[in-house]
Parts: structure tokens; C-alpha cells; sequence
């Protein structure tokens, strides 16, 4: 069986999630949207600093900077679920890292470009220059052994993604202010839909 039809299963899960299905209906607040990048950023720095990406294109953490310079932010902690992923990508061998490398930027290069329309902000997260290069990078290291590395990773995703939608909606809603009783450090930050001055977020933050 190849990579893709071994995988195909939790592939289609981590699109099904709640979380997933909130961006792709073009209608997730600013804020939510930025803290789901906020837990992107720290897995994408975690799988860049720890092995070469195959084409410099790829570098996510930049983009993501660009896209969070434009967007309200909350001040709150990783999810559980995103530490234990950045714990876990720093114990893999390269070639398991490879596994992860398919999983978190073929995802960026395919379905970004139909999600990058529907997200506040720049969507710079979803831009990828030389894009058939990047592509044709990715798969020069694939093989059809990777399944069951490449299936811990669409778990991973699908674990934060779940932990995401209930640290940020626990009662199923999204209510501005509420999420103050999520986090210890939950505090709300600039919640003005007509704009003015954005805090910065402290993306070395673990």
C-alpha cells in the first residue's frame, strides 16, 4: 500500500475536526485564528531547528511571524497537545522527521491554497514561493515504509487541533471573554473589532 492510501484515514480525520471545518467555513475569529497559528509557529520552529527542510522555500516560522504582526492576539500557553508534539519531534531520527516534513507541509502546499482566502489577515502562512519545487523536493524522500511514522503525525495534528477548538471553545461556542477562565494565563488582548494598537505575541514562548 502507498504512502498516500495508508495514510489516507487519519488524513481525512484531521480535515474532519471541528477546528479544521471552522477554518475552512471562512468564519473563525481573528483571535482564535491567531492562536492556532500561535501553536503552529512552535511546531514549525521544532521540525525546522532540528533537521534541513528540503527546499528554503518551506520555512514556515517567518510567514507565520507576518501573518501574527496583523492579527488581535490572545496571551495564552501552547496546548498540552502542541508541547507534547515539539517534545516528540525532538526525539525523531531524520528519517522519521521526513515523515513529519510530508505530513505538515504537503498539508500547507495542497489545502493551504484553498484555505489562505478564508483566514483573517494575510494568509502569508499558506503562500509558498517555487511551490513545484517544494513539492517535487518533498516527495524525492518519500518511501511507502514512512506510513506508520507519517500516521503519528495526522494523530498529533489531530490531538492539537481537538485541544485547540477546547481550550478555545470548552462550551462548544466561542464567547469573547470566556476564554479568560481557560488558561491560567488567559488574559484578553486589544478586543477591539475596529482595530488599534495589536499586541505583540512572545513567540519564543514554550
Amino acid at each position: 500500500m502507498g504512502l498516500k492510501e495508508a495514510t489516507a484515514g487519519l488524513h481525512s480525520k484531521a480535515e474532519k475536526t471541528q477546528f479544521s471545518q471552522l477554518i475552512f467555513s471562512g468564519t473563525i475569529p481573528e483571535q482564535e485564528y491567531a492562536y492556532y497559528l500561535f501553536n503552529m509557529y512552535h511546531i514549525h520552529n521544532a521540525l525546522e531547528n532540528k533537521y534541513e527542510l528540503p527546499h528554503p522555500s518551506l520555512n514556515r516560522c517567518k510567514s507565520i511571524e507576518k501573518d501574527l504582526g496583523g492579527l488581535i492576539k490572545l496571551k495564552m500557553d501552547l496546548t498540552e497537545s502542541t508541547k507534547k508534539y515539539i517534545e516528540y519531534i525532538n526525539t525523531l531520527t531524520e528519517e522519521q522527521w521526513k515523515a513529519h516534513i510530508y505530513v505538515n507541509y504537503l498539508a500547507i502546499v495542497y489545502g493551504g491554497q484553498m484555505i489562505k482566502s478564508k483566514v483573517p489577515g494575510l494568509g502569508a502562512y499558506y503562500n509558498i514561493d517555487n511551490m513545484q519545487e517544494c513539492v517535487g523536493a518533498i516527495r524525492a524522500f518519500l518511501t511507502d515504509d514512512m506510513s506508520d511514522e507519517a500516521n503519528k503525525g495526522f494523530q498529533f495534528n489531530i490531538d492539537v487541533l481537538d485541544n485547540i477548538w477546547r481550550t478555545l471553545r470548552p462550551n462548544g461556542i466561542w464567547e469573547l471573554g470566556n476564554y479568560e477562565t481557560v488558561a491560567q494565563t488567559a488574559t484578553a488582548i486589544n478586543i477591539n473589532p475596529m482595530g488599534g494598537n495589536k499586541a505583540p505575541i512572545n513567540l519564543g514562548r514554550l
